[in-house]
């Protein structure tokens, strides 16, 4: 999932990107936003996304995406996530190594950080 700004400062667009994506999903089917976060977090996961997840998420990497996988919120001039699951999740940021995060953590996002998914942190 790649987050970056859309408008608003308060706004997110995520977009599935990498090798557990179907390949023939055009990228305006395979977006959640733009979210505004101004007056409640996005939630993510298979019970908010259905049809998303169904539709452009490869099978192998369904068993990997929970019905909760993570909460973002935008608060204090911060875009925060929460990771709500027990599978993997990453966070990845241009020059800095990946962080594998655990059930419970909150961090930060920047406009270009990628939420990786899967079995392993290549943006999936």
């Amino acid at each position: 999932l790649d987050a970056h700004k859309a408008g608003d400062a308060e706004e997110v667009v995520l977009e599935l990107t990498g090798t557990n994506v179907v390949p023939d999903v055009a990228p305006g089917l395979r977006c959640i936003g733009p979210v505004s976060l101004a007056e409640r977090p996005l939630m993510v996961g298979r019970k908010h996304q259905p049809d998303l997840h169904r539709r452009a998420v490869t099978k192998e990497c369904l068993q990997f995406l929970s019905r909760d996988h993570f909460r973002i919120e935008f608060e204090g001039g911060q875009y925060r996530m929460l990771v709500m699951t027990t599978n993997p999740v990453w966070r990845d940021r241009d020059g800095e190594a990946s962080d594998e995060l655990a059930r419970g953590d909150i961090v930060t996002l920047q406009p270009g950080d990628q939420i990786a998914l899967g079995t392993g942190n290549t943006a999936s």
